[in-house]
């Protein structure tokens, strides 16, 4: 019995080393790509994404409640010097806020956990892909990108994270017109255009900042349409 207890023990002991370094992972991924160091920011967002396959395997965290909505997670971050930049230099706006966690216990919901590792080591992909001058891996890293906004757009409850979800469908839309799918792209821009006007119907000041660079990627076929 002494031995089944240890093993309890160093199985906990392992558990909360590996959601330890899975969060630093994760904010260094935030702060490297604040700083614009993208190959930092893509190793250590691999790196947390691999503390989380390995957390999971364990048993995922010791009490998987959740501690909040994405969305609310997001707009912790709002800074207005930052997303005046957001949008890159061909004049596309790119959702390029990582999201931070900042807890340090483990009774995060393991679904949004993993949802915002998976969301921080696309964009870490994403905007990696756009700076890169080599054609071949500039595409490589996009539609690694691309696998990753997708998986975090299947990981998680939308219905209720509307700027997570206005988040995702825009940096897939951005690299579905970039490798030449433009209608696949227009169809989601033509989404995220009624989903602007639904933040502006309901008063959602905070979202509508988060996303305010949007207006950029509007093709001006869909400006100039006439109102129905």
């Amino acid at each position: 019995m002494i031995f089944v207890g240890w093993g309890k023990r160093r199985s906990g002991a392992s558990r909360r080393k590996n959601f330890k370094t899975l969060i630093e992972q994760n904010n260094a991924t935030v702060t490297f790509l604040q700083r614009n160091d993208f190959s930092r920011a893509l190793e250590s967002s691999i790196l947390a994404l691999s503390c989380n396959r390995t957390l999971l395997a364990q048993g995922g965290t010791a009490n998987d409640q959740s501690s909040g909505c994405l969305d609310e997670c997001m707009l912790v971050l709002y800074t207005a010097e930052h997303q005046s930049a957001a949008a890159t230099s061909n004049h596309t706006f790119i959702y390029d806020q990582a999201i931070i966690i900042r807890t340090t216990e483990e009774g995060i919901d393991s679904t949004i956990l993993t949802a915002i590792l998976v969301f921080n080591a696309a964009l870490a992909h994403h905007v990696l892909g756009e700076q890169n001058d080599c054609h071949r891996s500039r595409m490589r890293l996009l539609m690694r990108a691309k696998q990753l906004y997708e998986l975090a757009y299947e990981s998680c409850d939308l219905e209720h994270n509307l700027l997570f979800q206005f988040a995702l469908i825009n940096n897939i839309a951005v690299i579905e017109r970039e490798i030449g799918n433009v209608s696949t792209a227009n169809q989601c821009f033509e989404y995220l255009m009624s989903l602007l006007i639904f933040f502006v119907d309901q008063g959602c000041d905070m979202r509508l900042r988060h996303v305010e660079g949007f207006v950029a990627n509007i093709p001006l076929t869909m400006k100039n349409a006439p109102a129905a």
